[in-house]
C-alpha cells in the first residue's frame, strides 16, 4: 500500500505542468503512472521523483496530483516534443519567485490545511472515545452510510468520491472487484452494493478510514448522535489502527 508522500525538493506539481504543456490535468497523471510502471518494471525507485499527494478543488473534494522533484520533471519531459520539453526544462530550473499575494495565499492554505487536519484528528479521536468494543460489518455499514447523507443530496457522489480515495490509497477497484464476483455468482448471490461487497470481504474499517478522512465534520455530527445513544450501543469501539 502506498501511503501519500512529501518531496523534500519538491520542483513542480502535476497540474503546473498541465497548465504548462496545455494538456488535462488526468492526461498528465496518466503520462506519470505510465512512467512509474516503466521504471518500477525495471526495479527503479520512483518514490524520490513522483510523490502521490492530494490538493483540494473549489468544493472542497481531495483529489489527487503528483509532486515532482527537477529530476522527475526531466523524466517525464522525455516523453513530451522538443517544444513542451523546452518549457518544462525551464520551468523547472527557473528559481521561483513569489509576489506578496502568492505567499499571503500559501500562509492561508497552510492554516486551512492544519485546521482540516485538527478537525480529521479530533473526529478519528472521537470515534475511538465514543465507543468500546469491535464494530460489526453491520454497523460500520450504519456509519457510513449517515455520513453520507448528512450533507443532504448528491449520496451517489460521496460514494464515489469514498471509493476512488480507497482506490488510491489502497490500490484495490472496489467497483471493479464486484462486478468481476457478480459475474461469477448467481443472482441470488450477487452483491448489490460496493459497500456490501466491501463489508462482507473486510474492507468495512479501511474504508472508514477513508470516510473518517474525507468527511471528518460529517463523521463528528455522527458521533455526536451515537454518544446520545440513537445509534451505537454502549459496548463497541472502531479500531483505527
Amino acid at each position: 500500500m502506498k501511503e501519500l508522500a512529501v518531496l523534500k525538493e519538491s520542483t513542480m506539481t502535476s497540474r503546473e505542468i498541465a497548465e504548462v504543456t496545455g494538456k488535462r490535468h488526468a492526461d498528465v497523471l496518466r503520462d506519470i503512472k505510465d512512467e512509474i510502471e516503466k521504471l518500477e518494471n525495471k526495479g527503479l525507485d520512483t518514490e524520490r521523483i513522483f510523490a502521490l499527494s492530494e490538493y483540494s478543488d473549489n468544493t472542497g473534494r481531495k483529489l489527487p496530483q503528483y509532486d515532482l522533484t527537477k529530476e522527475g520533471v526531466f523524466q517525464l519531459a522525455a516523453r513530451y516534443d522538443a517544444v513542451v520539453r523546452f518549457k518544462l526544462i525551464e520551468r523547472a530550473t527557473k528559481p521561483k519567485q513569489f509576489t506578496k499575494i502568492e505567499l499571503l495565499q500559501m500562509q492561508i492554505e497552510s492554516e486551512l490545511e492544519n485546521e482540516r487536519l485538527r478537525i480529521e484528528n479530533e473526529a478519528q479521536k472521537e470515534i475511538i472515545k465514543g465507543l468500546n468494543g469491535d464494530l460489526q460489518p453491520y454497523q460500520i455499514e450504519d456509519i457510513i452510510n449517515r455520513v453520507v447523507r448528512v450533507g443532504g443530496g448528491n449520496y451517489g457522489n460521496r460514494y464515489n468520491e469514498i471509493y476512488r480515495v480507497f482506490k488510491e490509497q489502497y490500490h484495490i477497484d472496489l467497483k471493479a472487484r464486484m462486478t468481476n464476483y457478480n459475474k461469477t455468482v448467481r443472482a441470488k448471490d450477487r452483491f448489490k452494493s460496493v459497500l456490501k461487497y466491501a463489508l462482507a470481504n473486510d474492507y468495512g474499517k479501511d474504508l472508514l478510514k477513508v470516510v473518517t478522512r474525507l468527511y471528518p465534520e460529517s463523521v463528528r455530527v455522527i458521533m455526536d448522535g451515537i454518544n446520545q445513544n440513537t445509534g451505537l450501543g454502549n459496548n463497541e469501539v472502531l479500531l483505527l489502527n
